[in-house]
């Protein structure tokens, strides 16, 4: 917490001391504390927050914000080796979870022809409890970056749709289409601006410990074919080939 990276303690209330009906309601917001012990004069009212977590490196990558870490990394390669003869423009956004403001901002800001958005998506690929049918299936652990048709904000430009498939089968790389439902991307305010921008998402499937996709641990799939650097590498040469 703070500057000082001093460290605090979180807790609830012990399931065995709770009374009935709360089990059943989030925790109040006024309710909340972080115990900072000895250090606890060290911080100062807005100071923020977060968990302190470490990278577990091991069959799948776990971390607290793996998937911004993800994107940004992605988007650090992708600058480093950019073509020649093509605006490469990236914008690390912020406020995605609250209204996609950055994007907006940055799509306003930037113009540009197209768009390609990066994230990730939940991958609810577990069988139910009880064996029941799976509604929920969206992508799978572990078979390449997901592809977005549609989403709760956007319909993804069909012609980027085909030029991402394409663009995978030529280059080898495994791929998947996130199928269509709730959720969505930065791709849903950038899509909107100026005279409308041709936009399209692809994301690598995460799983998250308990599979809550906004938990401090994090989890994404490695594999030495699944990589979405290489992928956006693969992008960003074809569209300086044709261009």
């Amino acid at each position: 917490m703070s500057k000082e990276h001093t460290v605090g303690v979180i807790g609830a209330k012990p399931i065995h001391l709770t009374e009935e009906g709360e089990t059943e309601h989030t925790i109040p917001l006024d309710t909340l504390r972080i115990d900072l012990g000895p250090d606890g004069k060290k911080a100062k009212v807005g100071d923020r927050a977060t968990f302190a977590t470490h990278l577990l490196d091991s069959a799948h990558r776990a971390r607290q914000g793996t998937r911004h870490r993800l994107g940004v990394a992605t988007l650090i390669e992708l600058v480093k080796n950019s073509p020649a003869n093509i605006d490469l423009l990236a914008a690390f956004t912020v406020q995605e979870e609250n209204g996609l403001r950055g994007a907006r901002v940055a799509a306003f800001a930037l113009d540009p022809d197209l768009a390609i958005v990066l994230d990730a998506t939940p991958a609810y690929d577990l069988p139910n409890w009880d064996d029941a049918e799976n509604t929920l299936y969206n992508t799978r652990l572990g078979s390449g970056p997901a592809i977005y048709i549609a989403d709760s904000g956007t319909l993804s430009d069909p012609r980027l749709v085909r030029f991402l498939t394409e663009t995978a089968e030529a280059q080898g790389i495994p791929y998947q289409i996130r199928q269509p439902g709730g959720g969505g991307t930065d791709a849903g305010a950038i899509h909107r601006q100026r005279a409308g921008i041709p936009s399209v998402s692809f994301l690598c499937p995460t799983v998250i410990a308990i599979r809550r996709f906004h938990c401090p641990p994090g989890r994404l799939g490695k594999h030495p074919k699944i990589d979405p650097r290489r992928a956006g590498a693969a992008y960003t040469s074809i569209l300086a080939s044709d261009r």
